[in-house]
């Protein structure tokens, strides 16, 4: 087959947190996404898209008539607080896909006080897959299956970046100030708007929304998240889309902007857009007050017709999303645009 710490907010005063946290409750739905995870930017300015080799190459289709896409669940994994996020082969969570870390980076960045831009980037989504080797493999059968995909946020403990939950943050000895546990609260209500779209032992779909600026507006998408696997050797990959909510509850593909393709263990800084003119008279944000800049960084797919009428779908059956992973090989196979 082919294709896929410590911190307090001490030195903020009462009523400058009581004003502020609201920005971020509302700020996540678009900016703690996605899409998914995952963060610092670690690829350096001008560094060229990640390559071919460095992930799997095209998507598969299901590899057996037992092995259903349909999804006994909607909700995706959570990763449980305390993980060192790194890729442990001996782990459950051994493959990190990607991870995220909001920034605050344009816009009317003067609305948000210093101290609030200073928080942001504390805490890290964090998407991680759990890939397993399959014992007794022939030569011609899959040697690795992909058995879950799991969702954290993530801060820096004793200087390794470990995944952490409000509840869990004193027993691993994390000091929240006030204003930081608002924040990680809303954080982790957010990962709750994740949906698993197609499971099989290679791939896994899934969607989140995701607030984005466009064309000098701020515009909501569903990010489609799609995960796999080379089964020959375990390395993973994803590819992202917009999605546009059409008349009817239908998704379409948003076609003027390309496909992402990126391989597992992507270190996003995550650039935040905000909008003035989306804040109330009283100061506080309305939900379009907060854009990512982009999608996650790596090489660009141009869409196909056959790609684009398959890629919306809101369920697969088996056959459905063999069409997909055939329609989404030939795109990926297609040359770079100059």
């Amino acid at each position: 087959m082919h294709v896929v710490q410590r911190g307090n907010c001490s030195n903020l005063g009462d009523s400058s947190a009581r004003h502020n946290w609201w920005w971020l409750k509302i700020a996540n739905r678009g900016a703690g996404w996605l899409l998914w995870g995952l963060l610092v930017g670690l690829r350096p300015a001008g560094a060229q898209p990640p390559t071919a080799s460095q992930g799997a190459t095209a998507a598969p289709a299901p590899t057996t008539a037992r092995d259903s896409p349909e999804a006994k669940t909607t909700a995706l994994s959570r990763i449980d607080a305390g993980l060192a996020v790194v890729d442990d082969p001996h782990g459950y969570w051994n493959r990190t896909l990607l991870l995220a870390r909001p920034r605050i980076a344009s816009g009317d960045v003067q609305a948000l006080s210093a101290a609030i831009r200073e928080l942001v980037p504390k805490f890290v989504l964090t998407i991680m897959a759990a890939v397993e080797a399959v014992e007794h493999a022939g030569d011609d059968q899959p040697r690795y299956r992909l058995a879950d995909i799991g969702l954290a946020y993530s801060t820096e403990v004793a200087g390794v970046l470990t995944t952490v939950s409000v509840a869990d943050a004193a027993r691993l000895g994390i000091e929240l100030g006030w204003f930081e546990r608002m924040m990680l609260a809303e954080n982790e209500r957010q990962l709750q708007t994740a949906r698993l779209v197609a499971r099989t032992s290679t791939l896994t779909i899934f969607d989140v929304p995701a607030l984005l600026a466009r064309d000098a507006e701020h515009r909501w998408y569903v990010m489609r998240h799609f995960v796999w696997i080379d089964t020959s050797s375990g390395r993973a990959a994803v590819l992202v889309w917009l999605l546009r909510r059409a008349a009817g509850g239908l998704y379409v593909v948003e076609r003027q902007q390309p496909a992402r393709w990126f391989p597992a263990g992507l270190r996003e800084d995550r650039a935040i857009h905000v909008d003035g003119r989306q804040f109330s008279l009283l100061g506080l944000p309305k939900p379009e007050a907060f854009a990512m800049e982009e999608l996650p960084p790596g090489k660009d797919v141009a869409w196909t017709a056959p790609a684009a009428a398959q890629a919306a779908e809101k369920r697969y059956d088996a056959d459905a999303l063999r069409g997909l992973s055939e329609a989404l090989n030939h795109m990926l196979r297609q040359p770079a645009s100059p």
